[in-house]
This record gives C-alpha cells, sequence and structure tokens, in this order.
C-alpha cells in the first residue's frame, strides 16, 4: 500500500533526469487527451481524418439529426431522409449471433467428459449473467460503428454468484482515448477510458484499501458544484471538472482508467519507492507497464494538479480490452471503414435532394397572381368573393409556381437508395424481399448464398472475437470457480456420473504414465499400465461418498489441460465445418452399419481414413471401430517394477518397458 496521500502531487515536480524536468501521469493524460481530439491521423498525403469528429458524426447521422441544427438560416425545418440505420440493422439481423452458437466441442474422445461439464457450466454462466445482451449488442454497433470494444472487469469476493471472477462490460468508443492509427488497441502505447462514479463507489474503494484515500477525498473535495450532463471527453473542461449529474444534488466523480508504458520519471515518488527506484535515479529511458486511476488535470503550464488514485505494475498481457473490428480494414487507422462511414456521402446527397424537394413543393402549393399595373383587389384569396366581377385595365395572370423535374427527383432518388443497397449489401435477395416471377429456386438459391458471403465474413470476425473472450476471460475462470457439488448436478443422473468417471480415472491413468515417462524416459510395459489402472480404479470405487468420489482440485487440472490440447470453442465454424463433418460421420455410419465387414479389408479402411481426414474427421474415430474385443488374460503377479510403477510412477526404476523414441 502507498503511503496515506502519497499518490497526490503536482505532475513535473517529482522528477528531474538530467536537467529534464519529467512530465507526471497527469500531464501525460491531459496531452494524449489534447492529442486524440485535436490532432488528425495522417493516412497518406493530403488525406486526414479525425477519430472522435468521426465517431461524433455517426450518432448524428444514426439519431437522424444535422450536425449543423435541423432547421435553416431563415428558421425554416430541415428534414433528415436517414438512409443508414435500416442497412446497418439487415446486417445486424443477417449475423444474427445467440448463446446457442457459443459452442464448445471436443476433437476426440479424451476430452468428451471435459466438453460436457465445461458446456454445461458455460451456457449456466450465460443465462445467469444475460450474456445474450452483450450479443445482440455486438451485432447492432459493429455495422453502425466498425468496431466495438469490450472490457474485462473482475467481481468482488463479496458477490453472491461468481465471486472473484470475470465479466464482460461494453465501453463506449466516445469515452475511450487511444492512438488511433494502431492496428489493434493493445497495440497503443497508452490507452485510458472515461469512467463516471458515484461518490458512495469511490469512497468504498478507499474504504476496502484499493484505492488512496486522501486521494479519493482530493478529487472528491475538487467537485465545484457544477453540474454539467455531458458524457464524453471533448466537453471536459480543465477549469472547472464540475459534476455530471442528472439530478444536480448527487454528483457523479469523472475519474482515468490508464493503462500503458509509461517512463520511470512520469512515476509518482512513493510508488517508486515501492519498485526499489530511487526518485532522484529514475531514467526517462526505462518504461514500466502500468495501471493507474487518476482524475484530469484542472489546469495546464506547472500549476496543473491532480490525484492518482491506485497504481500498480502490470504485465501486457493483463491487458483488459479486446477489439472486435469489421473486416473493412483501412490503412494507418485502427477504425474500420463501416456501413455508416460508407453511406455518409450519399447521406448528405440524399437530404440536400429531399429538402429542395420540400422546398419545391412548398413553393409549388403558393398560388401567386401578377398584373402589369395596380388592380382593385391586393390578394385574389382574401379580398375577392365568389362571383365578384374584377374591373381592371391590365390582366391579372397567375405565376408558374408548379412543381418542376419531379420524374427526375425520383430518378435520382432511386439511384441513390440503389447505390446505397451496393455499398451497405442490401439487395433484396439479402433483406429477404420476393424474387422476380419465374426465378427458378435453384437459382434463387444460389443467388441468397452469394449475397450471404459477405456477412459470413462478418460472423468469422465476431466468432474470432468471441473465441478470444471465452478463452482469454472466461472459460479459465470458470473452470476455477467449479467444485465437487458442480459436477454432480452437471451429471444429472448415475450413469453420466459414471460416464465423467470413467473419463476421471483414464485421465489419471495418463497422468500417472506421463509422469513415468518423463522421469524414467521409458514406456511403460502393458501389465504395468493395467495395475496402474486397477489401482485407481478401486481408489475410485471405495470412496463411499459421491463428493469424495470427485476430485475437485484433480478435475480442474484436467479441465485446463484439455482447454489447452482437445477442447475447441468455435462460434461461426472458423475452425471447423460442422455440417462437413457431421454429414461425413452420418455417411460412414450407415455404410459400416449395412456392412461391418468393410473395416476388415485393409484397402478399404486405407481409403476410409483418406476420407475421413480431407472431411475433418480424425481418422482415429474409424480405427477405434475395428478394435475386436481382446481376450482376458490370465490373473498373474505383478513384478516387482510393476508394483513400483503402482504405487509411485516417478519412482519406478527405468527399464520395465521400451525406451521413449527420440
Amino acid at each position: 500500500m502507498q503511503e496515506k496521500g502519497s499518490l497526490t502531487a503536482e505532475p513535473g515536480q517529482l522528477n528531474k533526469t538530467n536537467g529534464m524536468q519529467g512530465k507526471g501521469l497527469g500531464e501525460l493524460l491531459f496531452e494524449a487527451r489534447r492529442n486524440f481530439l485535436d490532432y488528425e491521423v495522417e493516412i497518406v498525403e493530403g488525406l486526414n481524418f479525425n477519430h472522435y469528429e468521426l465517431l461524433k458524426t455517426f450518432n448524428y447521422y444514426l439519431n437522424s439529426r444535422f450536425e449543423t441544427g435541423d432547421q435553416n438560416d431563415d428558421g425554416s425545418e430541415r428534414f433528415f431522409h436517414n438512409i443508414i440505420s435500416h442497412r446497418c440493422s439487415q446486417t445486424t439481423k443477417n449475423i444474427d449471433l445467440d448463446t446457442k452458437d457459443m459452442y464448445l466441442k471436443s476433437k476426440g474422445e479424451k476430452g468428451y467428459a471435459a466438453s460436457i461439464i465445461l458446456r454445461a457450466v458455460m451456457q449456466k454462466w450465460m443465462r445467469e449473467t444475460n450474456f445474450a445482451d452483450l450479443l445482440n449488442l455486438l451485432a447492432e454497433r459493429l455495422p453502425q460503428m466498425g468496431a466495438v470494444v469490450w472490457k474485462r472487469c473482475m467481481r468482488s469476493s463479496e458477490e453472491e454468484h461468481y465471486p472473484e471472477t470475470s465479466f464482460i462490460e461494453d465501453v463506449s468508443l466516445l469515452e475511450l482515448i487511444f492512438d488511433p492509427s494502431v492496428k489493434r488497441l493493445k497495440d497503443s502505447q497508452l490507452v485510458a477510458q472515461r469512467v463516471l462514479m458515484g461518490v458512495q463507489d469511490v469512497m468504498r474503494k478507499a474504504k476496502d484499501g484499493v484505492w488512496d484515500m486522501d486521494a479519493c477525498k482530493a478529487v472528491i473535495a475538487a467537485q465545484s458544484g457544477n453540474v454539467r450532463r455531458s458524457k464524453y471527453i471533448q466537453d471536459v473542461s480543465t477549469a472547472d471538472i464540475g459534476a455530471f449529474s442528472l439530478t444536480d444534488t448527487i454528483p457523479t466523480i469523472e475519474l482515468y482508467e490508464m493503462h500503458g508504458w509509461v517512463p520511470e520519471t512520469s512515476l509518482p515518488e512513493a510508488f517508486l519507492k515501492e519498485l526499489g527506484i530511487k526518485p532522484d535515479e529514475a531514467d526517462s529511458l526505462e518504461y514500466h507497464y502500468i495501471k493507474a486511476i487518476l482524475d484530469m488535470p484542472l489546469s495546464e503550464g506547472n500549476k496543473m494538479t491532480n490525484s492518482i488514485l491506485y497504481i500498480e505494475e502490470l504485465e501486457p498481457d493483463d491487458f483488459p480490452f479486446l477489439d472486435c473490428l469489421l473486416p473493412t480494414r483501412l490503412t494507418n487507422r485502427w477504425l474500420p471503414r463501416s456501413i455508416t462511414e460508407a453511406l455518409m456521402a450519399l447521406q448528405v446527397r440524399m437530404n440536400e435532394l429531399v429538402n429542395r424537394f420540400f422546398q419545391a413543393l412548398r413553393s409549388g402549393s403558393l398560388h401567386i397572381f401578377q398584373s402589369r399595373g395596380s388592380g382593385p383587389v391586393n390578394n385574389l384569396l382574401q379580398d375577392a368573393q365568389d362571383g365578384d366581377v374584377i374591373i381592371t385595365r391590365h390582366p391579372i395572370e397567375p405565376v408558374a409556381m408548379e412543381l418542376r423535374a419531379f420524374n427526375q427527383y425520383q430518378t435520382e432518388i432511386t439511384n441513390i437508395e440503389r447505390q446505397a443497397d451496393l455499398i451497405a449489401n442490401t439487395m433484396d435477395i439479402v433483406t429477404g424481399e420476393a424474387l422476380p416471377t419465374n426465378t427458378p429456386y435453384r437459382l434463387g438459391a444460389q443467388l441468397s448464398a452469394s449475397a450471404a458471403k459477405v456477412t459470413e465474413l462478418v460472423r468469422e470476425q465476431c466468432g474470432i472475437f468471441l473465441s478470444q473472450v471465452f478463452n482469454k476471460w472466461i472459460l479459465l475462470d470458470l473452470i476455477e470457480s467449479i467444485d465437487e457439488d458442480d459436477i454432480i448436478e452437471i451429471a444429472g443422473s448415475a450413469e453420466e456420473l459414471k460416464f465423467i468417471d470413467e473419463a476421471i480415472r483414464k485421465a489419471k491413468v495418463y497422468d500417472a504414465v506421463k509422469t513415468y515417462v518423463l522421469s524414467s524416459n521409458y514406456l511403460p510395459k502393458k501389465e504395468e499400465l493395467d495395475l496402474v489402472e486397477k489401482a485407481i480404479s478401486e481408489e475410485i470405487s471405495s470412496a463411499k461418498d459421491k463428493k469424495l468420489r470427485i476430485d475437485g482440485k484433480f478435475i480442474k487440472k484436467y479441465l485446463n489441460d484439455q482447454m489447452e490440447y482437445q477442447l475447441v470453442f468455435d462460434v461461426t465454424g472458423e475452425n471447423t465445418n460442422k455440417k462437413v463433418e457431421d454429414e461425413m460421420l452420418g455417411n460412414l455410419f450407415q455404410i459400416v452399419a449395412s456392412n461391418p465387414a468393410v473395416l476388415q479389408d485393409e484397402n478399404a479402411r486405407s481409403l476410409f481414413r483418406t476420407i475421413a481426414e480431407n472431411s475433418g474427421v480424425s481418422p482415429i474415430t474409424l480405427s477405434a471401430l475395428n478394435k475386436a474385443p481382446a481376450a482376458a488374460a490370465p490373473a498373474q503377479a505383478a513384478p516387482p517394477a510393476s508394483a513400483a510403477f503402482a504405487a509411485n510412477p516417478g519412482d519406478a526404476a527405468p527399464g520395465g518397458g521400451a525406451p521413449v523414441a527420440g
């Protein structure tokens, strides 16, 4: 723990190295925010883009609002004809990820029990954490913004369900500060997330000893009471940090969670001491990967002050953000080209065309007359009555105000809509519109499959992203949370429990064999394997209580081993072609069931193995079908080496079996 109040400091006053004044974390954060908001990324010469301004435009267009206001200079209303939102919804519909798509499978018989256990635990976790909402949000945001960022957060030990395990939080792109030119978010040297917290939450962290108490009080005291309702980093004032509350009574504290590489000269003095570094020996060329919680400095210059509530050194692998990006990547920028961005130019043309059309309608509805001289009335519609005879020397003629070029307006609107469909891949065949009459069924199916290829690529990107989320964050925590009661509940019946027990028994035998081979460099003999298997089976069967039969510690080791080598988390068929495998196994089953003797022919077995390998099915599955039940061997006493191996595989004398190749 840091000394009380030691993390509150003036940036720039802590360290001086080689005559150069170092910048504190607050100044680094302030400059990172200013650069992120003000400076554009140059993709190529003359082609620049501003990440934050682009995101703001996205939000305006998706909400059918003009960035310059919804009224013309004369005060008349402007109309926004949205051509983006419903096309994004079509892509969302076609992505359509559900919890049933989160599929964990085993590559072989060895991992069947592990896949059964983890699938049940995973489905229960998704139900209780409402993971389906996150999947729907992913499918909705991805075509709109081009990218989705999830953050790994940890539950406290006081949580009723899944304490001290990971949960996922969707992060708003408008509240992330990073280098927008990197390929992936983890490649940015600094990443800061703007977080709004209540006073009670900040003080709870301080009372639990997680955050520095004096720094928390300083941040709360700095609130001036001027309430602002903005929730975006661009509107943060450096003169008045204010509060962010809609009620004007309970303030909300603005903090930043920063991850990244920072020089030693930017670290607080107390933290340098914890690292064993003297403040006057801090090196500006030595960098540390840290996580820090701090507030935005109040003003520029040497008087800039801020408070650091929490800081620790981490490994780069502990980076808590993962990004899912559309496959439409562009050069030298993180944000891919979304449907919203691709249709922005067409949206401008459509709005101009529609507003001109409505102006023409408004003008065409007017009844205006002209005359070469003054007449007896000023307004025919108001001054003249039905049956009046108007005496005038000059004829009164109507002014031509009718709507012109209506067909051209209609043609141009149709062209814009058609071009938008091509860009967003929302043609009739994709959106589900009826095909023209007399279209052959096979042709319609072929067109539909071809049009869906673009969305399949997006689904694969989502599948890769979700596989990373589960493999890195979720499944490992779920394995640690499993206990003996969970195994019994998952089994559900005596037969399923027996199947799991058998898998655990085989895993223990394999573990014993592995230990023996690694220690002696020799493979055990068959009678030694039989002896170990018998001893482990008797050990499992001798337990009377089911809870004692399930070795929770070994099961966690077993599940972790299977996760590394045997289990595959597949969402959209990126790793396996499930349809092809199922069809292949079904065909092989029919052949073997109708003619079991076919597997006795060596040529047929070789052909079957080749077909299975090319289809993604393990040939070992077919080899197992050809095994005939072995005759029971007569009971005999095990040799001394076998007995030693069964008692303690690691201490068995080498030479009891065949040497390991290589």
